[in-house]
């Protein structure tokens, strides 16, 4: 029953984090972006900074809890606002973890960090609290893909448990997805918003940040099509020419992360 208070706890935090941000739709409408994301046009907010360690072992722990592709159904069936939370998550509890969806999000811990000369393995970079908040790395496209559904969910439960009613309701979307990014939107991110200056692999900080951040030497971005990267990773020289390079990759790589966008599917 901790666990789960600390998992009710880090939803209402989340759903309270969205409410620093508010942006103006076509309607005019008062709504709230997305939490962890900044407008980028239309329909599409985009992710400030990228998917940390802390991040997708938040993850990982739902998974490990009561988080599956079993309950992922339920969760769709919500109410949109006053969700009675306690006998709902007592319904997701009865359904169990499965396992073989576990193994399917889990790192290789063991997989060793090509900038080190020394014996250090993922395990010690994944879930050591000295780099909780840096970028998380060796994800394949199938588990950065499964994570932004997984937060879709998370983000779903927030907005119903904390309303009450419609009027509370209204100031959020209700129908909406988080994804990969695709190029042409990561391009636009990069011109609109502010890019921080070089440094080599570092902790992405996310308190006081309030737009689109890119820091070229850090990791490579994922993008939504499958096997395409953009920016520049700790790996690679630095030019101010090559700011916006694509890159490819097949497996998991420590030179490689991903962030999310938000896309609003409502009218």
């Amino acid at each position: 029953m901790t666990f789960m208070k600390n998992i009710i706890l880090s939803i209402a935090l989340v759903f309270l984090s969205s409410m620093l941000f508010a942006q103006q739709d076509s309607l005019k409408e008062l709504k709230m972006s997305p939490p962890g994301t900044v407008w980028l046009h239309d329909n599409i907010y985009i992710d400030m900074v990228l998917v940390t360690n802390a991040d997708y072992s938040d993850f990982l722990y739902t998974v490990a809890d009561y988080y599956s592709p079993e309950t992922q159904k339920e969760i769709q069936n919500i109410p949109l606002y006053n969700l009675k939370w306690k006998k709902f998550f007592e319904n997701l509890y009865q359904i169990g973890p499965d396992e073989k969806y576990l193994k399917q999000i889990e790192l290789d811990y063991f997989k060793h960090l090509s900038w080190t000369n020394d014996s250090d393995k993922m395990f010690s970079y994944f879930d050591s609290e000295e780099y909780a908040y840096h970028p998380v790395i060796n994800v394949s496209y199938e588990q950065a893909n499964e994570y932004c559904k997984w937060r879709t969910d998370m983000v779903k439960l927030a907005y119903s448990m904390n309303t009450k009613n419609k009027k509370q309701r209204a100031f959020f979307y209700t129908n909406f997805q988080y994804r990969l990014p695709t190029q042409k939107e990561w391009e636009e991110a990069y011109a609109v918003y502010e890019v921080e200056g070089t440094a080599f692999t570092h902790p992405i900080f996310t308190q006081d940040v309030e737009w689109f951040m890119y820091t070229p030497g850090n990791v490579s971005e994922m993008l939504l099509e499958k096997g395409k990267a953009i920016g520049l990773s700790w790996n690679d020289e630095i030019t101010k020419d090559d700011l916006l390079k694509i890159k490819t990759y097949k497996t998991p790589s420590d030179w490689l992360g991903f962030r999310c966008v938000c896309e609003i599917l409502e009218n």
